[in-house]
């Protein structure tokens, strides 16, 4: 095998493409929905956590309970506008929450359809690429992958398996704390730093698995490949 300078490159470029070209088409598809995914994403959640962490930082001079109470009120609208936001992606209109709720599998079914719509185009584009080639960027790939997956799980720890419902739970703690007698609760770093690693730890999920789609078609062609490759002569 020859390993010359760029080698692997023209794939992940077509990779590349191929994502871009999927989020743009789905991006058509869904524009209504999307459109108000981003919005209420900005009003619900963008704009009270920065709201918040505003009144946090003046309650740092002027030690009021009443500027903590808001910046908390805040906070408090900002995980309800992320818990929404969520909904609101997973079910477009009421007849998804329905069907999702009578036949949960339709949803597994229907991701899947979306997904396997997009994979021919990068299908029918790797398939010519020799096998030893698509092998070497299916490894990387799955070498970047753990590593991201790694630095992340080091930072956001296990949040992203207990989710969002724990820094609500500080949250509603510390505005409890602060309307009985007025003092801050132990509970409230809790309550802002998790809806930060929530966020961050989401976004990085997400490149996560668009890479785990990508490697899991990589290795699928190279299964194709290697099966043409030791069929006998008929």
């Amino acid at each position: 095998m020859m390993f010359r300078n760029g080698y692997g490159t023209a794939v992940l470029s077509i990779i590349n493409n191929h994502y871009r070209y999927e989020i743009r088409k789905r991006n058509t598809v869904l524009k209504k929905k999307e459109r108000w995914s981003n919005i209420m994403f900005k009003a619900l959640v963008v704009l009270p956590l920065t709201l918040s962490f505003l009144c946090l930082g003046i309650n740092l001079y002027f030690d009021s309970s009443g500027i903590a109470f808001t910046g908390l009120i805040f906070l408090f609208t900002s995980y309800i506008g992320t818990i929404l936001q969520h909904l609101f992606i997973l079910f477009a209109n009421w007849q998804d929450f329905i069907k999702v709720l009578s036949k949960p599998f339709s949803l597994i079914i229907h991701n899947t359809k979306v997904t396997v719509r997009y994979d021919a185009l990068l299908y029918k584009a790797l398939l010519y690429f020799p096998i030893q080639e698509l092998k070497y960027i299916s490894n990387r790939m799955k070498t970047e992958r753990n590593t991201l997956n790694s630095k992340v799980s080091l930072l956001i720890g296990g949040i992203d398996k207990i989710g969002i419902f724990p820094g609500l739970v500080a949250v509603l703690i510390s505005l409890n704390q602060i309307s009985n007698s007025g003092a801050s609760s132990w509970a409230q770093p809790i309550a802002y730093a998790s809806i930060i690693l929530y966020i961050f730890g989401f976004l990085f999920q997400n490149a996560i698995i668009r890479a785990d789609e990508k490697i899991q078609l990589i290795d699928f062609i190279i299964d194709v490949k290697s099966c043409h490759v030791n069929e006998p002569d008929r």
